[in-house]
């Protein structure tokens, strides 16, 4: 089987193929259970073999990942697609050393500076912008002439 043939359907578990076409949509199946489902045409749904890694050079499809994978660890792997986090970075890291983590980073930063915490200890309170007039800002109205009728 091809990675064109493998598909992922956002807010379905696991990884399915594409068994016929409807007028709404295709019908998919399980490649764990052989469950068929339909899936309407509106959803994002992609193929393995449109995938590509970020990398700070270029990008990478994830078929050569896969082919590294099956160089460094053969068969089996070494590792527990269930591991932790640090983990799988790191052992993904190693298969891919230039691996783009840039997005990852910028969103750390922005979580740490939600979770700030004040003088005592305890959680600050965030501050929101809204468009409404600040307090020492009025809305100013004008007077309106009314013509009389004639």
């Amino acid at each position: 089987m091809k990675l064109k043939e493998i598909l992922t359907v956002p807010g379905m578990s696991g990884l399915f193929k594409m068994i016929a076409t409807t007028k709404s949509g295709f019908i998919v199946e399980s490649l764990t259970d052989g469950k068929r489902m339909p899936v309407s045409s509106t959803q994002r749904v992609s193929a393995l073999g449109d995938i590509f890694i970020y990398r700070t050079s270029e990008e990478m499809p994830l078929a050569d990942v896969f082919k590294k994978i099956k160089e460094t660890d053969g068969e089996k792997l070494s590792i527990s697609p269930k591991d932790n986090d640090e983990n799988l970075k790191k052992y993904f890291k190693k298969l891919v050393p230039d691996f783009d983590f840039s997005k990852e980073e910028e969103k750390d930063g922005e979580e740490s500076s939600v979770l700030n915490k004040d003088d005592q200890g305890k959680p600050a309170a965030k501050n929101f912008e809204t468009n409404a007039p600040k307090a020492d800002q009025h809305a100013k109205v004008t007077p309106v002439k009314l013509r009389k009728k004639v």
